[in-house]
């Protein structure tokens, strides 16, 4: 249970440091940043939901749904004018549900795609 934790709070990690390391500096604008911390999210859950079965699925849901959170507050706190307000907190409701639906439906589907052995005795 340590590892897809450890994986699940990556993309956690780069929210709250990448604010002062590329949009302090200029060095990406709010839109690239969005999109930076969307594929980040989702990347990350993906390989913690099919490296880690029904753990990943809980774990990828609750990191994708704290890191999309804190992207929403961090992008606020960058650009006031933002009118994210009303999907930020329609998010911090009803994201979980959204991203727990999202990892069961990846989960389910990674488990009726046969996986090769690698196992070079069974062959």
């Amino acid at each position: 249970m340590v590892v897809p934790a450890l994986l699940g709070v990556l993309p956690i990690l780069f929210v709250l440091a990448g604010p002062s390391l590329l949009l302090d500096q200029r060095r990406v604008s709010l839109p690239a940043f969005d999109t930076i911390v969307m594929v980040l999210a989702g990347l990350v859950t993906l390989v913690v939901v099919l490296g880690f079965g029904t753990r990943g699925v809980v774990v990828g849901a609750v990191g994708a749904w704290l890191t999309l959170g804190l992207e929403g507050w961090v992008l606020a706190t960058h650009d006031p004018a933002r009118e994210g307000a009303m999907l930020d907190s329609l998010w911090l409701v009803g994201g979980l549900p959204v991203c727990l639906l999202v990892c069961a439906v990846v989960g389910a589907l990674a488990r009726l795609v046969p996986r090769r052995s690698t196992d070079r005795r069974a062959r």
